[in-house]
């Protein structure tokens, strides 16, 4: 009996009691998939604006790579076009003027080595902590006067514009011998800052001449040094060999013994033996002149030198002890040298 009631009792529960049960349960778990919604909400918020920072960056990062290539572009745009102002604005410092830098100059220079066939590559671009852009590397590929020139530049973020370190090329000429000139234009100093084209040296000196004095500047923002490749000029040597002629002849029509300093040749006075020469009659005889037509030879770079044998003799009215007479010098024969810097008219004699 009492088994059967209790069965009996608990299939009796009321209704409402189990209606509660029910709503507590349902709440529970209407509460976990609102929190499990949330979170997972969240995550595809979290994951949608790490999409678009990625989409924004890589967007921002195309768009400088754009402006990095494009600073190369008008570059070479410029150079092409004569636009110098534009062609200097492209620095990260300014450049001095310069009239190697005049539009004359460098038109000339590019005319005579256009560039061609250009193609651009813009590298890695890097970026501050803050995310900022600060240098940036690009390439260049293009032909000028029939070679292929290869360059790349690290370029610098100068508030919205990408600009080279250097728009010039530095061209040292500290090698020259001579005072040159370069597409016309006198140089002072040892070094130039030149645009990428083609350059001629020349000079105006007047013993030596320049044989390869054409050069490329192939880019910009590099270091270059000029070897001169100089030549003796011919009319130097016809010069110098004309002032050798000359002192020899000048050195014989010398009419006094003390006048005789830096000639091939010297005489005693005879003072010493109480000989007094008379003022005006003292004469050197040479037997023709063989330093007429001398042919010098290279000594050592700008010294040339000259040996002939020469015959010399002289003769002068004279006084001694109250006797008045002729003193003779009886002739002589030796070598004599002469040596001669190009450029000058100073002979300098030696004899044996």
């Amino acid at each position: 009996m009492d088994s059967s009631a209790a069965s009996v009792g608990a299939l009796s529960r009321p209704p409402r009691a189990r209606r509660a049960a029910t709503v507590v349960v349902a709440t529970v778990v209407g509460l976990a998939v609102l929190l499990g919604g949330g979170v997972l909400g969240h995550q595809l918020w979290r994951v949608d604006q790490q999409r678009q920072a990625v989409e924004a960056a890589r967007i921002e990062h195309d768009r400088q790579a754009a402006l990095a290539g494009s600073a190369v572009q008008s570059y070479f745009d410029a150079l092409a076009g004569g636009d110098l102002e534009t062609i200097l604005s492209l620095g990260v410092s300014e450049v001095k003027a310069s009239p190697l830098l005049a539009a004359k100059v460098v038109n000339k220079a590019v005319e005579a080595a256009p560039i061609s066939d250009l193609t651009i590559r813009v590298g890695e671009l890097k970026q501050d902590a803050d995310g900022n852009y600060t240098t940036g590397s690009v390439a260049a590929t293009y032909t000028m006067k029939g070679s292929r020139v290869d360059r790349s530049w690290t370029l610098t973020k100068v508030g919205e514009d990408w600009r080279f370190a250097k728009v010039t090329t530095t061209v040292d000429l500290t090698a020259s011998e001579v005072a040159v000139k370069i597409n016309g234009v006198a140089v002072k100093g040892s070094t130039v800052e030149l645009l990428p084209g083609a350059y001629t040296l020349s000079t105006d000196d007047k013993v030596l001449s320049i044989e390869k004095g054409d050069f490329l500047v192939k880019a910009p923002g590099e270091k270059a040094r000029w070897e001169p490749t100089t030549k003796i000029r011919p009319e130097a040597v016809a010069a110098a060999a004309k002032a050798v002629t000359a002192s020899y002849r000048s050195c014989v029509a010398v009419k006094a013994i003390d006048d005789l300093y830096g000639c091939p040749f010297a005489f005693q006075d005879g003072k010493s033996q109480g000989i007094t020469i008379v003022a005006g009659t003292f004469r050197i005889s040479s037997k023709g002149n063989p330093f007429a037509h001398p042919k010098l030879k290279q000594t050592y770079g700008l010294e040339y030198s000259v040996t002939e044998r020469i015959t010399i003799s002289a003769k002068a009215s004279a006084r001694q002890n109250g006797s008045s007479g002729t003193l003779t010098w009886e002739e002589r024969t030796y070598q004599a040298t002469a040596t001669i810097t190009l450029g000058s008219n100073e002979v300098l004699w030696e004899w044996d």
